[in-house]
């Protein structure tokens, strides 16, 4: 029997702790780097706006109307916030981005479903109809302006995420780390997404 009051028991006692620190500092650092920002290269390529930390899609107390094609529950989002029931120019050229880069996902697109949320209100039948028709795997959902004020957290005003139509990634989970303005082309988008759906393990 070893005597693990020796030298070389020990050290036997260390071997399942280093073990444990070369198999999950990889993870813990990539933790890190995901939610705090830090020890990033300044060279990093995504073209979105990261949020850091990431917001909680639950505050925003959602009311589904419509549910599109697949679940919303563990996959991810391309998101966009509009109100009037997305009567905007800047919001319906956003969700038409945001339909041209889920289909350009490719064997993909099953991991990613749309979400458009109206915010200040119920979406009234006619207006879902007429989503329906234009957007068929399009989720409707509804929240409080207050809700989405409490959402944004003070990231963005929310008058200004409404009136420019931006669109917004959300994990599996429900975090959502990044936005798009409508500066950015789809390919932005597009970019950034395949990237995330390359290293998740989720959704």
């Amino acid at each position: 029997m070893t005597d693990v009051t020796s030298p070389k028991g020990k050290s036997n006692r260390y071997i399942p702790i280093l073990l444990f620190l070369v198999a999950g500092l990889p993870v813990i650092v990539a933790f890190v780097m995901y939610f705090t920002n830090s020890m990033v290269p300044q060279g990093r390529t995504n073209k979105g706006m990261l949020i850091i930390p990431p917001l909680s899609v639950a505050q925003l107390q959602l009311n589904l109307q419509q549910a599109g094609q697949g679940d919303v529950e563990g996959k991810w989002q391309l998101i966009v916030f509009g109100e009037n029931s997305c009567a905007s120019t800047s919001c319906q050229a956003e969700l038409h981005k945001a339909r041209q880069v889920n289909v350009a996902l490719g064997r993909e697109a099953d991991r990613v479903v749309r979400h458009y949320i109206n915010i200040g209100g119920e979406l009234d039948g006619e207006a879902v109809e007429a989503f329906k028709a234009s957007y068929p795997r399009l989720h409707l959902s509804h929240a409080s302006y207050m809700a989405f004020e409490v959402f944004l957290d003070n990231e963005l005003a929310a008058g200004k995420a409404l009136g420019e139509s931006y669109i917004f990634i959300s994990d599996p989970l429900g975090n959502v780390m990044m936005y798009y303005m409508p500066q950015n082309p789809g390919g932005d988008v597009l970019d950034d997404l395949k990237k995330l759906l390359k290293v998740s393990k989720i959704g």
